[in-house]
């Protein structure tokens, strides 16, 4: 079992101070970092994976601390960022066959099998003898967790998994974290909710540059029980009022008016509402 634990991180660079007081412990399953573009789930990961080192506090990989033992962690980490380069000249194969040299994972007969053996989990082994520039964007993330995978990683990194994009190839792409989350850590950051929801086993929520909710995604959900609601809304003036009074989560055109979807205060709302079953977006307006 791969664990990991971050204990007191504190993160500046020059003056600016980016994360603070970071504390959580995982050991399993993938584990979603949550937080808005600019909140620091980037410099996080990047700390976790080695590349840089924590102003203050420690992290450990298995018990081994990223800073005094980084070349060790690096063998025991894979890390996808958002941004990763490939060589469009070359295929799959080629692709990881450089990798794999430049890791020393084995032989020729030893990395030959080892190719074929992620290929075939990223599902990508009939396109392998293409070239990587006619890829899709889908195509090139799975080969890039590819290229992490073909050092066969205990903990595994992924930044912003889905960023670009399409919604079927977001599918794919969260149906394969989910899977390779049956045998190793995964620690995936996004500001996205439907990444946590279809593969997130804990979620880590980051606001105002520290951890303010470290659990499970069901009981995130638990605060705001009886607090969502929906309603239909046919003034404008009304639709005004309420967007001013009230946190919206969503708005959409329906037949008759604009469907609304919103967080309730304490006090009764004056227009007629259906409270309506919690999901993650509506936690992440509210505790926002």
């Amino acid at each position: 079992m791969s664990t990991l634990e971050v204990v007191n991180v504190y993160k500046s660079f020059r003056k600016n101070e980016v994360l603070k007081d970071i504390n959580f412990k995982a050991d399993n399953g993938i584990v979603g970092i949550l937080g808005y573009h600019g909140s620091g789930k980037t410099v996080l990961m990047n700390l976790i994976s080695g590349l840089t080192k924590p102003t203050q506090g420690k992290i450990l990989i298995n018990g081994l601390d990223t800073v005094e033992k980084s070349m060790k962690v690096k063998e025991q980490v894979g890390y996808l960022p958002q941004d990763f380069s490939l060589y469009d000249e070359l295929n799959a194969y080629e692709m990881l066959g450089y990798i794999s040299k430049l890791n020393k994972i084995g032989t020729r007969q030893q990395i030959d099998e080892r190719m074929d053996e992620v290929l075939e989990l990223v599902n990508l082994k009939g396109a392998a003898y293409r070239k990587i520039g006619s890829y899709s964007p889908g195509m090139r993330r799975r080969l890039g967790i590819a290229l992490v995978l073909i050092k066969d990683p205990d903990i595994i990194l992924v930044d912003e998994p889905t960023t670009g994009l399409d919604p079927l190839e977001q599918i794919r792409f969260r149906a394969l974290l989910a899977s390779l989350g049956e045998r190793k850590l995964i620690l995936l950051s996004t500001h996205n909710v439907d990444d946590i929801a279809a593969a997130c086993d804990q979620l880590v929520f980051i606001k105002n540059k520290t951890v303010e909710f470290h659990g499970t995604p069901h009981e995130w959900l638990g605060g705001i029980q009886s607090r969502i609601a929906e309603a239909v809304i046919t003034d404008r003036h009304q639709l005004n009022t309420l967007t001013r009074e009230y946190k919206v989560i969503s708005m959409k055109q329906v037949e008759g008016g604009v469907h609304v979807r919103l967080i309730l205060r304490s006090a009764e709302p004056y227009f007629s509402y259906t409270l309506v079953e919690t999901e993650l977006e509506d936690a992440l307006v509210y505790y926002s």
